[in-house]
This record gives structure tokens, sequence and C-alpha cells, in this order.
């Protein structure tokens, strides 16, 4: 007897492990093929079919799937999906440059300035009526 899983809905995320970031979002379910499969959008890779044997459970609105039921062509879609957030970069140190000497909040621009209004009327917020006990 094929074991049974909660209800999977378009949206939940998708993750290998309690507590780890999410790789990708549920797209679809597919239950025409031979096996059913999930279809997954990988964050920067696009939509992948994963079988719903690897789906290891289904809670709170998330999808568990297990990493050695997936085809290595998602696995290698999930293993990049973290590369754009390595910090510091490959290879070296990330620089933080702070504020200079002469850099202070009066030499914003103008533009940037937000001038108080003086009193709600001043600004165009109606004033609320008064409750008189």
């Amino acid at each position: 007897m094929a074991r049974r899983l909660p209800l999977i809905e378009v949206g939940y995320p998708v993750f290998l492990a309690d507590g780890a970031d999410s790789f990708g979002a549920v797209r679809r379910l597919d239950l025409s093929a031979s096996a059913p499969t999930l279809v997954v959008d990988i964050e920067g890779a696009g939509d992948f079919r994963i079988p719903l044997d690897a789906v290891e459970k289904v809670a709170a609105k998330k999808v568990l799937v297990r990493w050695d039921l997936l085809d290595p062509e998602v696995r290698r879609a999930i293993e990049h999906t973290t590369e754009a957030e390595d910090f510091p970069p490959p290879g070296g140190e990330a620089e933080i440059v702070g504020r200079g000497p002469d850099d202070s909040e009066e030499t914003l621009p103008a533009r940037y300035a937000i001038a108080e209004p003086s009193s709600p009327e001043a600004s165009g917020v109606p004033s609320m009526p008064r409750h008189r006990e």
C-alpha cells in the first residue's frame, strides 16, 4: 500500500531538513506520470521534478525532502542556490568601509531632508474630532 502524505499546496517552501533554508517552492503536483512528482521551482535554476517518494514529511506548510532520493540534476541545482549568497566572497575578505571624517548628517543632499510639519493641518492630514466627556 502506498504511503499517504498530508495535503501539499502550490507555494509551499521546500527544504532538505528542519531548520535549513528553503531552496525552492512547489509549483504543482503532477499525478499524470507513472510516478507522481512535485514540480518545484528551485531558486535560480528553474522547475525540476521531485518524486513524491523523496518527500520525507509535510508539516507547518513546509515540504521536507530526502537528499539521498533526489536525482543528481536536482542535487546540483540545489547546491547552486546558495552560491550568490556566499559571504565573504570566495578567496577573499570583504572590506567594510565606514563613514569618512567629512561625511555627516549635514552633508546629505537637501532632497533627503525631511521637513517636520508644525501641525497636523500643515501636513495635509485631517485632524480627528475630539471626544468630549
